[in-house]
């Protein structure tokens, strides 16, 4: 399966979070990777928000199995 897991952090002024994304697609650009990343984490925090940290769950996962 194409499909990876990532865990987006986020800060607002309000509050620290997490959310996390599923990408189906491995041809996405990096600018088009972080423009999915902004719509997913604007579309809950609906405020101004900066991204802390983009994790890779489907690549940690690979690599504990192993």
């Amino acid at each position: 399966m194409n499909e990876k897991i990532y865990l987006i952090c986020y800060e607002t002024i309000k509050e620290k979070g997490n959310i996390d994304i599923s990408v189906k697609s491995g041809n996405l650009t990096e600018a088009n990777f972080l423009e999915l990343v902004k719509t997913a984490v604007n579309e809950r925090v609906k405020e101004k928000f900066v991204i802390t940290n983009i994790i890779n769950l489907t690549k940690i996962r690979k690599e504990l199995e192993e």
